[in-house]
């Protein structure tokens, strides 16, 4: 008699199974598929910094909005001099780019910034 295994039937899981369970993981965990990226420059003054911010959503099916963004300033010697975060409120769509310009804190000694994604709300 051929044995019908009945269990490997079950573990088996279906294209909906699989699509809720990827919605899952991107909601989770924003800032596995959100990245920020961009340039900036210094304002006449210097007090304030002009930057041209992209954020890109890898997320394959998810939509996120209100991106938090953390922006280090770094001294001549890599030091972080200080912190801030920014929240962005935008919609951000899945495998997408999206610009935003902002104008932000400078500070003095900076030589240089960077910034990451620090959180996101994804959307229902």
């Amino acid at each position: 008699f051929p044995s019908h295994d009945t269990d490997s039937q079950n573990f088996a899981k279906s294209p909906e199974e699989l699509k809720i369970e990827l919605i899952q993981h991107e909601q989770n965990d924003p800032t596995n598929y959100l990245f920020a990226d961009g340039t900036y420059r210094e304002n006449i003054w210097g007090n304030k910094l002009k930057v041209s911010c992209t954020i890109t959503n890898n997320a394959t099916l998810t939509t996120y909005k209100d991106v938090v963004v953390r922006v280090n300033y770094y001294s001549q010697t890599e030091s972080v001099l200080a912190t801030n975060e920014y929240t962005i409120y935008e919609y951000f769509q899945p495998n997408s780019s999206k610009t935003i310009e902002m104008k932000i804190e400078n500070y003095s000694d900076v030589y240089t910034i960077g910034w990451d994604v620090v959180s996101a709300l994804a959307v229902n």
